[in-house]
């Protein structure tokens, strides 16, 4: 079996290449570990007067209560990036990686995002993505119209690490979520 990690680091390329029963074995051990490790960022969040109760609404307050917990590393530019895009302040400002505990606190947000979603609508379920899309073999919550797929944990990593890089972008949470919900 090929071993893949979930991490914020995604690599595309590992989750293509498992076969359907590698990718669900690690679907499985996904939600066996992360419906247990939630507990304890649960009981952090109560201590910190944030309610977790899988509801839709408590997404947004959780995901802030996240991205004052983050913390990051630089990275440094790619030489093999165009100077013009180097030189971007966009570019510039997402210069950097989640640090190891902050990379934990993304999974635990990509967890509770797609747990939250399952658990307030009858019609969606955890499955792996499809093949033929970016999500490909990926944890990701079906069952939205228009075979939308979301995989929460590449949705939150991206949301939080957006607006690390832009804290104007706060609102963006609440957009992304009811934007999903509108999709079910």
């Amino acid at each position: 079996m090929v071993l893949v990690t979930l991490s914020i680091d995604m690599d595309f390329e590992s989750f293509e290449k498992l076969s359907k029963a590698e990718a669900n074995a690690i679907l499985r051990r996904f939600l066996e570990v992360e419906s247990v490790r939630i507990n304890e960022t649960v009981r952090q969040c109560a201590v910190d007067g944030i309610k977790m109760d899988y509801g839709i609404k408590s997404i947004a307050p959780f995901m802030q209560w996240v991205l004052s917990k983050l913390a990051t590393v630089p990275k440094e530019p790619d030489p093999t990036v165009p100077e013009w895009l180097r030189n971007n302040e966009i570019y510039i400002n997402n210069l950097f990686d989640f640090d190891g505990p902050s990379g934990v606190l993304v999974l635990r947000a990509g967890y509770y995002l797609g747990e939250s979603f399952v658990r307030s609508h009858k019609s969606l379920h955890w499955s792996t993505g499809d093949i033929e899309t970016m999500e490909a073999n990926m944890p990701a919550v079906v069952g939205f119209q228009h075979q939308l797929e979301m995989a929460p944990v590449l949705v939150a990593d991206n949301l939080l690490a957006r607006i690390v890089s832009d804290p104007d972008k706060i609102g963006d949470i609440e957009s992304a979520v009811e934007s999903w919900n509108g999709d079910v």
